[in-house]
Formats: C-alpha cells, structure tokens, sequence
C-alpha cells in the first residue's frame, strides 16, 4: 500500500511537468547559462542552459540544500526526459521520458536498487496503465489500465477551464 500511495504521489509530479510546460521553449536573448537564486544563499536553485536559442536542460534544487533534484532535458526546444529525487537522498529514482513535450513513460526506483519498481504510461499526455513491478523478476505484480472518456460536454468545460488558468 505505501509503494503503490508513494507512485501515485510521484504521478502528481509527471502532471505538474506536463502541464505546466508545452513542451516547446526557446529563448531570443537568454546566454548559455542563467540561474536564479530563490532563497538568496548564493547557490543556484535553478539552472536553465541553452544551445543556441533553445533550452537544452533545467537543473533545480527543491529543498535548497545544493544538490539538484530535478534535471529535465530538451532536444530542439522541445520536453524530452526529466529525472527526479523526491526524497532528496541524491539518488534520482524517479525518470520520466517525453515525445514531443508530452509525457510517455515514467519509470519508479523505490527502493532505490537500480531496478523498476514501478512504470506508468501516458496516452496523449493522460495516465493510460499504471503498473508494480517485481524488481528481481521483472513481472509485473500489479497492473491498472485507465480510460479517458468524457462526454463532449465534460470535455467542453474541461478545456474551458484549463483556458482559465492559462
């Protein structure tokens, strides 16, 4: 139960990468490197490096201890992979893979072995299947499938509110 409680919380994070990024992002004047400091240490909490115009990586530090804790990745201005450490322990045990700035896969350590505990595919930036893994055998223990089905009128209102927030 605490490892199928602990990947659902890391799906939060997935969809927070996915929303609020478009995928797409390049900057006119930016240099190779900028940084912000957020909580005025003098370290960076944030990194963006650029190639060219287009962002090529992200690198924060979340819990401001000098170590990032998320390094996202782009090719061609465009979301390609984001690696996470959510219990800020230095090992990143969370990795999500992206197609175009849309999430595709999100691959879990828990127990930090180097092995998949957990995966969890998108369809369309949506949860399609949520899985549990035996790390030693690679079955799969547990596995849930999701479907994204609204009604024209649902979907209506979602995309009206989604419009909303931007």
């Amino acid at each position: 139960m605490i490892k199928k409680l602990s990947v659902l919380i890391l799906i939060l994070a997935a969809f927070v990468l996915g929303v609020f990024f478009d995928g797409y992002i390049y900057c006119v004047t930016c240099g190779a490197e900028n940084f912000i400091d957020i909580n005025n240490d003098g370290e960076r909490d944030y990194l963006e490096k650029y190639s060219g115009k287009f962002l090529s990586e992200t690198q924060e530090d979340r819990n401001f201890d000098s170590e990032y804790d998320v390094i996202t990745t782009f090719t061609d201005g465009y979301l390609d992979s984001a690696i996470l450490d959510n219990d800020f322990n230095g090992t990143f045990e969370t990795h999500l893979k992206y197609f175009m700035g849309q999430p595709q896969k999100l691959f879990v350590d828990l127990d930090e072995d180097k092995k998949i505990d957990a995966t969890i595919s998108f369809k369309d930036g949506v949860i399609k299947e949520f899985s549990i893994i035996n790390s030693e055998t690679g079955t799969v223990l547990y596995s849930e499938d999701y479907y994204f089905d609204l009604t024209m009128t649902q979907y209506n209102k979602f995309k009206e509110i989604r419009n909303q927030l931007k």
